[in-house]
């Protein structure tokens, strides 16, 4: 099994304890409130590296869809925009029905979508994912669990699927900083 190192910078964003409080809340609607907050913090990100602004969007609230629309007109790519507006579409009719639940049908959706972001890029598609949780069990024993798309609830699938989502884009988003000279590093790859 490969793992992906991430640096501090990325940490910032996504890291052990946002996964874990994601896996432990059995609730769909916390996890993906979770994965929300988390992209909304990458497109903040990726607006203020290009614009050179520390904070791009701080002292007035901007909603989700028009923070994606300018990072989108600032040249987010149109496969990851397409796939952050179906995930805030999925969070929103968590926020606007009660007892709302995932389907899988969404994230089947989704995961098509993210498999084809970036396929020349060499990432794993989210179906040969395995997400693998480390820990103590409710005696102290340690203990790790390791799911794999076809035995996953859609709560866990959209976990991986988040995941294998987060690679990409932070793939996707340096690669982009790189080609416009701008030193911000969240994966330690090189690129030729």
């Amino acid at each position: 099994m490969k793992s992906v190192p991430f640096t501090d910078k990325f940490e910032k964003l996504f890291d052990n304890e946002d996964m874990l409080s994601m896996y432990n809340i059995p609730d769909e609607s916390a996890c993906l409130l979770k994965a929300h907050l988390i992209l909304e913090d990458l497109i903040t990100l990726y607006c203020s590296k290009l614009s050179d602004v520390e904070d791009l969007f701080s002292g007035v609230f901007v909603p989700f869809k028009t923070k994606l629309v300018i990072s989108r007109n600032m040249g987010l790519h149109i496969d990851a925009y397409k796939i952050l507006d179906k995930v805030n579409d999925i969070r929103n009719k968590f926020s606007h029905r009660k007892r709302h639940k995932l389907e899988d049908s969404q994230v089947e959706g989704l995961r098509v979508q993210v498999n084809s972001f970036l396929a020349d890029a060499n990432i794993t598609p989210c179906e040969e994912f395995k997400l693998s949780v480390k820990g103590k069990d409710q005696h102290g024993t340690p203990s790790e669990k390791v799911h794999d798309w076809t035995s996953s609830e859609p709560r866990l699938k959209f976990i991986i699927l988040f995941i294998n989502l987060m690679v990409r884009l932070v793939w996707w988003i340096q690669n982009e900083f790189k080609g416009k000279n701008i030193d911000y590093a969240m994966l330690p790859i090189k690129f030729t």
